[in-house]
């Protein structure tokens, strides 16, 4: 066990959030958390005052695990404007698919872009 004192009482610690969202679905990503040094009491300190302690890691990887290669977008064609004068929107089905054209589930294309489902338009 390691052992040292602090003159002024209890020694400071890190502390640390909960993990963020990871910044890709599949084929490896980030996710980043807060740590900082603090005295128990609740005080945020520099983080040289924790040095002697070993720092938490702030990021690591996540959703390493291989992207599908047959996956992905395939858009529907525009509804009409949703209003006949002024300004309205035209909506379309988008979905992910297999290259076969088999929809699976939105997650497998998330490391792309997805279209617009939506678009303004201007009736009349």
């Amino acid at each position: 066990t390691e052992q040292r004192s602090c003159e002024a009482g209890p020694c400071p610690q890190w502390a640390y959030g909960s993990w963020g969202k990871c910044t890709k679905s599949c084929g490896g990503g980030i996710r980043t958390r807060h740590v900082i040094c603090h005295h128990p009491s609740g005080e945020r300190l520099n983080d040289q005052n924790c040095e002697i302690l070993e720092k938490p890691p702030d990021r690591e990887q996540c959703n390493t695990q291989g992207c599908p290669p047959n996956a992905v977008w395939k858009s529907g064609p525009w509804s009409s404007c949703s209003i006949s004068c002024g300004k309205g929107i035209r909506m379309r089905f988008v979905s992910c698919v297999t290259k076969e054209g088999k929809q699976i589930e939105d997650i497998y294309c998330s490391h792309l872009t997805k279209p617009d489902v939506q678009r303004k338009c201007r009736g009349g």
